[in-house]
């Protein structure tokens, strides 16, 4: 089978969707198909750009257009492109906001189905709209209400003979809008290490002012680790609360950690260490090449998450956690759509996720580690054979139709 990948952003690092497709292709790769990649809006290039990318220990055939050309010479770079290297499917890897600093894709339509033609489509959405959220402000749901449209009117549009999304919640919004999607659960970007070196993170907490006795201790002290952006309006209670109790009953310290971009968050992080320095110590490790972020994973004793619970399955490091076996308290459970009971409110199903509540301390205390285990060789086996089974004359639609007033 042979498969273009088509996203807005394949630079390496630097755009989370864009790394999640890699390896999605790179994965299916590895188990027999043909993949190349295509991206269509990339903002880290200036000229169009034919390489070949690499991960998993595969190499792919990547065309990069930059998002500084006009449309219609990136539409016909792009549909050359694709007939020159002859494919089964597409699989469109879409979030708005990689098209649109507002997410508002307006014609998007007629460009994407230039591009896609004939060929059979698979279609991940990674986003859907904001404003869709219980409580949501009106600028939100205003702004929400025109993405929908344009969303919707893509997927009318380009008609995709399977769509998938990462969670249960974006899955009932679509669902109330008659498009029928299927999960594919997200596996993070993050190859795992073998064999990490164990005090290789104590020796980075003292360098960045860590006591050593507490940096270098496994026994006496707890490590949480955040990774990833950090959001400005995120609020550390209750769950600084909910650790601090558990410390004291057993007997540990604590130290907070954070690894990555940490994005608008750098006040709030001041903050944290203003206000609980006395209890906690607290130490930026800023950005890292992926395998120190493996080493990091695996040399914490829990994660914390910032997505909310009914999003969690969007988050590319959260599951960047999981994969590393890391137990994760998700701190966040602010966020709830007004969508039919059910499949919307399915807990996420790994064991290592909590959400935050009374119970946050005792969980603290029981919860363990288990070993890592790469997720992509299942997810990729599974995204092939759910593609198989969507060719099939019986394969059950996942495009119902969409009522006027949805759109």
């Amino acid at each position: 089978m042979r498969l273009t990948f088509i996203t807005s952003s394949l630079a390496p690092g630097k755009d989370g969707v864009g790394d999640y497709t890699r390896e999605l292709a790179s994965s299916c790769q590895s188990l027999g198909a043909r993949c190349a990649l295509v991206a269509l809006n990339d903002h880290r290039i200036e000229r169009t750009c034919e390489e070949t990318q690499s991960a998993r220990g595969e190499s792919l055939l990547c065309l990069r257009l930059p998002a500084s050309d006009p449309w219609p010479e990136r539409q016909r770079i792009a549909e050359g492109w694709l007939s020159d290297n002859s494919t089964d499917l597409i699989s469109l890897q879409f979030v708005a906001y990689g098209y649109h600093p507002k997410g508002i894709v307006r014609g998007l339509d007629r460009l994407l189905a230039a591009v896609i033609g004939d060929r059979p489509l698979h279609l991940m959405l990674h986003e859907l709209w904001i404003g869709a959220e219980r409580g949501a402000p009106l600028r939100r749901r205003l702004i929400g209400t025109v993405q929908r449209r344009y969303v919707l009117a893509m997927i009318q549009a380009l008609a995709p003979r399977l769509i998938h999304t990462s969670n249960a919640a974006y899955a009932s919004l679509l669902r109330a809008r008659r498009v029928e999607a299927g999960l594919l659960p997200l596996c993070g970007s993050i190859p795992i290490i073998p064999n990490p070196d164990p005090h290789w993170l104590g020796r980075e907490l003292t360098r960045l002012g860590v006591a050593p006795e507490r940096a270098m201790s496994r026994d006496r002290c707890w490590r949480f680790g955040i990774f990833g952006t950090m959001l400005s309006f995120w609020s550390p209670e209750p769950l600084f609360s909910y650790i601090a109790e558990a410390a004291r009953c057993s007997g540990r310290e604590v130290i907070v950690a954070a690894i990555g971009r940490t994005g608008p968050g750098a006040t709030l992080w001041q903050s944290l260490q203003h206000q609980y320095g006395g209890r906690f110590s607290f130490a930026a490790l800023g950005e890292r090449s992926a395998e120190e972020i493996s080493r990091f994973l695996q040399s914490i004793d829990f994660g914390i998450a910032m997505t909310p619970w009914q999003l969690i399955g969007k988050s590319g490091t959260t599951a960047a956690m999981l994969d590393h076996g890391l137990p994760v308290v998700v701190s966040r459970d602010d966020v709830h759509f007004d969508v039919a009971s059910g499949p919307a409110h399915t807990p996420p199903l790994s064991p290592l996720l909590h959400r935050v509540d009374q119970n946050c301390p005792r969980w603290l205390l029981a919860a363990k580690r288990e070993p890592p285990c790469d997720h992509w060789p299942e997810t990729a086996r599974r995204f092939l054979a759910e593609i198989e089974a969507s060719a099939h004359p019986r394969a059950t639609p996942r495009l119902t139709g969409l009522r006027a007033s949805a759109v």
